[in-house]
């Protein structure tokens, strides 16, 4: 807070929270494929949580087959930062990385994610939408409080 006070930077803000997520991230990765219980243990449309969810197998043309979830949680991370980004950057700079990292990380999960275990990419989508809703009542409650 002392931080936060003085030099008006949040401790809580950038890659932070991230580090809460990691060990539950790796922990995930490991048991969704290792976990002979969890073998073929479905959910909604996809058939096995321990594996990438293949839709359409050999009738993708380049790729093989859809993976839905993956396409879903970037969509999620680029409503997420356009709901959380501070409204203007210091500089011209700064706003133009902004842009890149809101346009580049998206992406670049997506490609991480694609081939990833299903259960995997479902974590981090439901904590994609969590973060989501928790922004959107925050940001209504300060317009509220505004008003």
């Amino acid at each position: 807070m002392k931080l936060y006070k003085e030099k008006k930077v949040n401790p809580m803000g950038g890659c932070l929270p991230m580090f809460v997520q990691i060990p539950v991230f790796i922990a995930l990765f490991t048991v969704l494929r290792n976990a002979i219980e969890l073998r073929y243990s479905g959910f909604l449309w996809i058939a096995d949580l321990s594996q990438p969810e293949n839709l359409f197998a050999g009738m993708v043309p380049f790729i093989g087959s859809l993976n839905i979830l993956p396409i879903v949680m970037s969509a999620s991370m680029i409503w997420q930062q356009k709901l959380s980004s501070p409204g203007a950057a210091a500089t011209p700079e700064q706003q133009q990385q902004q842009k890149m990292m809101m346009v580049m990380m998206p992406i670049m999960m997506l490609f991480f994610f694609y081939t990833m275990p299903s259960g995997l990419v479902l974590y981090w989508t439901t904590s994609n939408l969590l973060m989501i809703g928790q922004t959107g009542l925050r940001n209504l409650k300060k317009k509220v409080a505004e008003a």
